[in-house]
């Protein structure tokens, strides 16, 4: 990674969003691989690390940099037409990188009989509950699946 010991302060980002269109389940996402590759690329560029799922109805996503290094960024996957209701967990400063030595890990799916983070992303006023997906529970499941279930990254 070319800029990864940035004098900058470090920040962290963490979003999820719905996919505008999904394949099939269980038939091949070439675009998802091509996500992969991509980001990889332009984040060792600009000294991010992070983690990406993608869950089959949208994306979760921790970012680690610089402030403006994650602001640009953001304003690439706001834009992005894949993406849809683009909501912003958490933008805060960060001790140290919990994703260091990856890129963009990409992992695809889910452990089996877990539920989906996606459909927690908004509150039900109708029962009066609030989110149920928090940013804490996307860096946590992020964490765990890259530690447990090596065989579903891209």
């Amino acid at each position: 990674m070319r800029r990864l010991h940035s004098s900058q302060p470090l920040y962290r980002l963490i979003y999820c969003s719905r996919r505008v269109a999904c394949p099939p389940p269980g038939a091949p996402d070439p675009e998802l691989e091509q996500i992969a590759a991509t980001s990889r690329r332009r984040n060792d560029l600009i000294g991010v690390t992070g983690a990406l799922l993608f869950t089959g109805a949208g994306f979760a996503q921790a970012l680690e940099g610089s402030r403006e290094a994650l602001d640009r960024l953001f304003e690439q996957i706001a834009a992005d037409p894949r993406h849809a209701e683009v909501t912003v967990l958490s933008f805060a400063p960060a001790d140290r990188r919990r994703f260091p030595s990856n890129a963009m890990t990409v992992l695809a799916g889910l452990p089996s009989g877990m539920a989906d983070p996606i459909d927690g992303l908004k509150p039900d006023p109708a029962r009066d509950r609030p989110r149920l997906t928090t940013a804490g529970d996307i860096l946590r499941l992020l964490e765990m699946m890259i530690r447990t279930e090596p065989a579903v990254a891209v």
